[in-house]
């Protein structure tokens, strides 16, 4: 989907609807749109949030997709929860770049589920093979909520992107981060003196979407 649903347009069990009416359609979409966020593991609240389907239809759907209903207890609250090493806050900063570039030229009027959903399904392969994402890849629906938080706080304007003046690359840095005193430094940057790049073969051990970032790092430093 080019454009993120209206909220305005509710339908059905969604809302309040005449079946005849554009409305309709836009209802039927939205099921769909949710139903395959939930499959990737977005948490019904996160759905109702950024599809116009109410809350207790997501949270329905859930159980129909998974048999049981949402798990309670405490969830993250923004990016700042996965951005916990260099290698998570090189993936946050490329999902946000991702995210970005397919987002220019377009309304921006809150998250765009179609575009979460085309992000994730990129990224996805590479957090499955990479071994610094194991445990991401090992916890269904992390990632795509991870992606979520990072669209949500950079629409809302809790978190930025800032450019490296090193390697060029952009990476996403979250409001907290300077209130705590968080090193803000580029990711890209720090993992490459991590691990300890020096040839442009071992850019080979980085995910595939890195690889230009890293050879710019390489190039600068050289």
């Amino acid at each position: 989907m080019g454009t993120p649903l209206s909220r305005e347009e509710p339908a059905s069990e969604y809302g309040e609807c005449d079946a005849s009416s554009e409305s309709f359609q836009e209802a039927c979409i939205a099921g769909l749109m949710a139903g395959a966020l939930l499959n990737r593991g977005l948490r019904p609240t996160m759905v109702s949030s950024i599809v116009p389907i109410k809350a207790r239809k997501a949270r329905q759907l859930y159980r129909e997709i998974y048999g049981r209903g949402p798990t309670s207890g405490q969830h993250p609250q923004n990016v700042m929860h996965y951005l916990v090493n260099d290698h998570y806050s090189m993936l946050a900063s490329m999902a946000a770049t991702l995210y970005m570039r397919q987002r220019a030229n377009q309304p921006s009027d809150g998250v765009d589920p179609g575009i979460l959903i085309r992000v994730h399904d990129l990224l996805e392969p590479t957090i499955k093979t990479a071994p610094y994402y194991r445990n991401l890849a090992s916890q269904h629906g992390e990632l795509i909520c991870m992606l979520y938080f990072v669209a949500r706080d950079l629409y809302t304007r809790v978190a930025e992107m800032t450019r490296c003046r090193t390697c060029g690359a952009t990476h996403i840095i979250h409001q907290q981060a300077r209130h705590l005193y968080v090193d803000t430094n580029c990711p890209y940057c720090r993992v490459t003196r991590t691990l300890g790049l020096s040839e442009n073969s071992e850019v080979t051990r980085l995910p595939p979407v890195a690889k230009r970032a890293v050879e710019t790092r390489l190039r600068a430093s050289a």
